[in-house]
């Protein structure tokens, strides 16, 4: 069997894209697979192979078309492959809130056309959610609300900071506004109060403008898309503008500068907040021609929203076994050696409510002190980083970073500690044929992929 596997290129900034090289190996000896990525990202793999621009895919070569996708910004390149020439979909996740945002920016810009595109991604009850966020009333923050960051602000840099494609300012009730934009990663920017438009620029420099004493400032950028620096070097935020200074103009005349390394005033804010109840999955779940899974869940969600016989298989992740015991122990730090050990995998965001899982963390040590948990992801975007850190002080907590795991390289090992009913049908069967749990998963994979081959 020859398989065309699309997916994001090696170094990339993706947990999927990881899973992805873990599963390459396991793969190739069943299947002959090869590998297309993003025009402009192909290059060479840490296994010596070499990826394809997915221009140069062409369908009849193939006996499968497998994607590896989820809800990733960087995956935005597949929905248009996907539309025209369908395939298998390996669905990592339900809800495609960042990926639909990164492929149709009208969604964070509003208008009619936003409309149009959250009724074909989501459908009425979606487009609701998403005209209220953007048409709707919005609570008023009061007066006397500090300034500082609100929402969309990336992580700050030596001289600014990014927005994403849409972020708020909390101006205080300042009178006066003096900013310095040092990039515009689309075709404008665009600066409203009270959603009446103040300023609209298309170049870098320093701006300023009278406010009209309301709280917030909201910051637009039309156009925005990832550019081709981000996508080379792995980098999957969706940017805005870089803001290189703020100052705000005080009742008396004078001006003051905006700290803008601090922590932002506010969490998530408008389609953000609601980013669980709009699954924009539509132009995945519609349009490819059978499913992978790893859950009976999620089966049913895409048989429900497709309502016609569809090709469903559920395929667990599988593990495998690096380690030896003696690891476990090693890794650990000294004095806690015997700790019952909770990983969370994956990026620090403020939607995935690690704020939550700390305060849990909490109530667990009232019980049983002896509870660590390392936080293996980046602490983005910035507001989450401090809520780890203070919690750590009081806590055992670790955050640390984003591992770099080559999967090829077996002297690095990473040792984890799971529930015992994780993929409990896998451990079964792995126990009974003395085969890594990996390579059982591949088989049903390829067992399916065969099934539906040339349909």
């Amino acid at each position: 069997m020859r398989i065309a596997l699309v997916t994001t290129p090696a170094g990339a900034r993706s947990g999927i894209g990881d899973y992805t090289r873990h599963l390459l190996p396991y793969l190739r000896e069943r299947a002959e697979v090869e590998l297309f990525v993003d025009v402009g990202c192909e290059g060479e793999e840490p296994d010596g192979s070499r990826t394809r621009p997915v221009d140069e895919l062409r369908p009849k070569e193939f006996d499968q078309l497998l994607y590896q996708l989820g809800n990733e910004r960087q995956h935005d390149f597949m929905l248009p492959l996907l539309r025209s020439l369908g395939g298998t979909v390996m669905l990592h996740d339900w809800v495609l809130f960042d990926l639909a945002l990164a492929a149709h920016p009208e969604l964070e810009r509003g208008g009619l056309r936003g409309l149009v595109r959250a009724v074909e991604l989501g459908g009425a009850a979606e487009a609701r959610i998403w005209a209220r966020n953007h048409h709707g009333p919005r609570p008023p923050l009061s007066t006397g609300a500090p300034a500082g960051l609100g929402s969309g602000w990336h992580a700050s840099e030596p001289s600014g900071r990014w927005t994403a494609p849409t972020a708020t300012l909390r101006t205080g009730g300042a009178k006066g506004l003096r900013v310095e934009v040092g990039a515009v990663a689309g075709t404008s920017l665009r600066l409203a109060q009270s959603r009446r438009g103040l300023l609209e620029l298309e170049a870098p420099g320093v701006h300023e403008l009278a406010l009209d004493g309301s709280s917030e400032l909201r910051l637009s950028v039309r156009g925005a898309r990832p550019t081709a620096e981000q996508k080379a070097n792995g980098d999957p935020r969706s940017l805005g503008a870089f803001v290189r200074s703020i100052e705000l103009q005080g009742d008396d005349g004078s001006w003051r500068s905006l700290d803008l390394a601090s922590a932002v005033v506010s969490g998530e804010a408008g389609l953000s907040r609601d980013r669980f109840r709009l699954t924009l999955n539509r132009g995945v779940v519609r349009h490819a021609d059978a499913f992978l899974v790893h859950s009976d869940w999620m089966g049913e969600q895409v048989l429900e929203s497709r309502n016609q016989p569809t090709p469903i298989a559920r395929v667990h992740h599988g593990a495998e076994r690096r380690w030896r015991e003696g690891d476990r122990r090693t890794a650990r730090p000294e004095g806690r050696r015997d700790a019952f050990v909770i990983a969370s995998l994956g990026a620090l965001q403020a939607h995935k409510r690690i704020d939550v899982v700390l305060r849990a963390l909490a109530r667990a040590r009232e019980r049983c002190p002896d509870i660590e948990l390392v936080c293996a992801g980046e602490a983005r975007p910035a507001e989450v980083d401090h809520v780890v850190k203070s919690q750590a002080k009081s806590m055992p907590v670790r955050p640390i970073g984003r591992p770099k795991l080559n999967p090829h390289a077996q002297e690095k090992k990473m040792s984890i500690r799971m529930p015992a009913e994780l993929h409990r049908q896998l451990r079964l069967a792995s126990a009974d044929t003395g085969r890594p749990m990996t390579e059982i998963a591949v088989d049903a994979l390829i067992k399916h992929l065969r099934k539906y081959e040339g349909k």
